[in-house]
Formats: C-alpha cells, sequence, structure tokens
C-alpha cells in the first residue's frame, strides 16, 4: 500500500504544472459525473406513495408498509416514497386503511383489482384531494377527512345518502365565521357527488362542533349546553 502511494505521489510530482491541472480537472469532472448520476438514479428509482399527508398519517403509513416489507422514507414536505419496483405494492398496502388519505396516482394501481377495492381506493384518494384543498385555507393547519358515500339500499326507503365528517386543525387563536364554516362545507359537499351540505359535519382539533350534519353552523358543547339551560329556565318560568 505505501508503495503504490509513494509510486503515486512521485508520478504526480513528476508532471509538469498544466498537466497536474489537467489532472485535478478531470478527477474533480468524474467526481461531479459520478454525484450526478448517483442523485438521478436514486430520484428515478423512487415514486410517491402518499403526498402532502399529516404525520400521524405518515407514522402510520409507515407502519402499514413496514408490516408488508416494504421501505418508504418521509420527506419534509409530507410525503411517503417507495421503490419504483415496490409502487403498486405499497399502493394495494395501503387501500385498505380508512384512516390513510392522500393516496398518489390512484389510477397507477395495477389492474386485476375488484371493483370494490378500486372504488375504496378512488374514494380515499377523493379525501386526500379535498383535505389538501383545506389545508390551503389560510386558518386551516392540517385536517381529516372521512367520506361515507351514498349507498342504495335493497327496497324503497332504505337509501343511506352520503356523508361526510371533517376534523379541522384550525391555527392559535381562531375561531371561524359562519361564513367561513360555509365555506368549508361548500368546498366538501362539492367535491362528493350526491353529498348534500346539510350532511358534513365540522369539528376543530378541541372538539368543538362547528357544523352538526343537519344544516345548523356554530356551536361548541358548552354552547348546546347553555342553550338547553336558557330553554330549562324558560319553562320553568
Amino acid at each position: 500500500m505505501n508503495e503504490r502511494l509513494q509510486q503515486l505521489m512521485s508520478f504526480h510530482e513528476g508532471l509538469e504544472q498544466n498537466r497536474r491541472n489537467a489532472l485535478y480537472a478531470s478527477i474533480l469532472l468524474a467526481v461531479l459525473v459520478i454525484a450526478g448520476v448517483g442523485y438521478w438514479s436514486n430520484s428515478a428509482a423512487t415514486r410517491a406513495v402518499m403526498t402532502h399527508a399529516s404525520y400521524d398519517d405518515l407514522t402510520t403509513a409507515l407502519g402499514v408498509l413496514d408490516e408488508a416489507e416494504i421501505v418508504g422514507t418521509i420527506d419534509n414536505e409530507g410525503n411517503l416514497w417507495v421503490d419504483s419496483s415496490q409502487l403498486g405494492a405499497a399502493k394495494r398496502a395501503l387501500v385498505g386503511k380508512s384512516h390513510l388519505h392522500s393516496i398518489a396516482d390512484v389510477g397507477e394501481l395495477q389492474p386485476g383489482l375488484d371493483p370494490n377495492t378500486r372504488k375504496w381506493a378512488l374514494l380515499r384518494q377523493a379525501e386526500g384531494d379535498i383535505a389538501k384543498t383545506l389545508n390551503d385555507y389560510d386558518y386551516v393547519l392540517a385536517s381529516n377527512v372521512a367520506i361515507t358515500p351514498f349507498h342504495e339500499g335493497l327496497f324503497k326507503g332504505e337509501d343511506e345518502p352520503a356523508t361526510a365528517s371533517i376534523q379541522l386543525k384550525l391555527r392559535p387563536n381562531t375561531n371561524l365565521s359562519q361564513e367561513q364554516v360555509r365555506s368549508v362545507v361548500a368546498s366538501v359537499s362539492n367535491s362528493v357527488r350526491g353529498l348534500d351540505p346539510d350532511r358534513v359535519t365540522i369539528t376543530d382539533q378541541s372538539g368543538n362542533l362547528l357544523a352538526d350534519g343537519t344544516g345548523a353552523e356554530g356551536g361548541t358543547i358548552a354552547d348546546v349546553g347553555s342553550e338547553l339551560a336558557t330553554l330549562k329556565l324558560s319553562h320553568e318560568r
């Protein structure tokens, strides 16, 4: 080893200055090319299976992938990445998890899935898309969306209408006005076919009921208790 090192040093010292400069440039260029190829190969070898998801959803998804023996990585933008060769397997592993949202590129799921599985995947994607829209609101930090699609009953009068349950994590010291609540309700109902605005329930991270799914906006549990107390007092009088 020492002998080879001495040979290299002797070779280097025997070079003219212009040849040394050319050697340095060649080495630098080779390092840059190797680094570029490595970066390109790594970026091309991974695909996003979840995008702009909450930390809780990402960690839960990582657990699901770990059970399926699939390696996933999370970046600072809320994306979950897997090896391109395992993209289909990762999506299939996540599809049946109702608490996971923002599954990316559902259309790329491998053919052969049964209709119910594909419908479930599309529903999960719809929930993720709605959550992304709500998260863009200035007063929303994060959101969780759960949709129950319309279900046609076997007999007349047994149909179950579509409903949506929304949980918002609002920015500190934020109280939504009725107009803002109506805006959230409209965004959700307009994104789901057959969803009546009156069937959208909204709560915040403190448990405040902002829309109760009956067309009434606003109101916390304390507000409801206060109203009941007022009614009782009026009745006693």
